[in-house]
């Protein structure tokens, strides 16, 4: 119970720091020099419901690692965007801001899947490398 609290914080510690580092550029460079307080907490929400999701979807395995993936991806999607309906009823979203949202997640998941396909991929050769020893 303890490693899957602490796995979960430091996902979700990993998540809002990138999407709150990328997010403060972004705004800079379009000229905001302003975040609302709601914003940052319905982002650190986001991020940790991504941080769960990816915890718990660690265990779905498919035979197609792409397929894993994106059935991952999708599930994550869902209950973001499920967070962010909910959400939408007490402060209105604006179309922009959903499209926003929706790319702005597709590349954080495009990333974390290169990353760890990176990470996969480096202890298959590894752990090859030393049975041909």
């Amino acid at each position: 119970m303890r490693t899957a609290v602490y796995a979960l914080f430091t996902r979700w510690s990993m998540f809002f720091a990138v999407v709150t580092l990328a997010s403060s550029a972004l705004q800079l460079v379009q000229g905001d020099d302003a975040d609302t307080n709601s914003h940052i907490l319905n982002r650190a929400a986001i991020c940790l419901i991504v941080a769960f999701m990816t915890i718990i979807l660690e265990r779905l395995r498919l035979k197609s690692r792409v397929l894993s993936a994106l059935a991952g991806y999708l599930l994550t999607m869902a209950a973001a965007f499920a967070y962010v309906g909910v959400v939408s009823l007490f402060d209105p979203v604006t179309p922009h801001s959903l499209f926003v949202f929706f790319c702005n997640f597709t590349a954080i998941a495009v990333i974390y899947i290169a990353v760890e396909e990176a990470v996969d991929w480096c202890r298959r050769r590894r752990t090859r490398q030393k049975e041909q020893s």
